[in-house]
Order: C-alpha cells, then structure tokens, then sequence
C-alpha cells in the first residue's frame, strides 16, 4: 500500500474548535483509492498536479 504521511499535530485551541474531526489520520486515511495508480508513488503529488494543470484552459 501506499507511504504513511503525518500531519502535524493539531494545537490546544484547534483541538476544541474540531474536536474528533481530524483525530489521528481521520483526514487522510481513505484519501486514496487503493485501485489508484498513484497509490504508494512516492511523487504522486507531482503527477496528480500536472494533470491538475493540464486541465486549466490557459495551459
């Protein structure tokens, strides 16, 4: 499966605003099919962007 990614722990304040809403990894697991074939690329992100880009009409 694809690469573990932390996010950075939420502060006090943030905690009691969100409360559960992003506990743990609840923001990210899932946030990728697992039939995706970008699923464990280690530059992904690079690829997913660039097709991102390719769909702007100025490109």
């Amino acid at each position: 499966m694809g690469g573990s990614y932390a996010l950075p722990a939420l502060k006090e304040d943030q905690q009691l605003f969100f409360g559960s809403a992003f506990a743990g990894n609840a923001l990210t697991d899932n946030a990728i099919s697992a039939e995706s074939p970008y699923l464990g690329l280690p530059d992904a992100w690079k690829q997913v962007a660039a097709n991102i880009d390719l769909l702007r009409p100025d490109a």
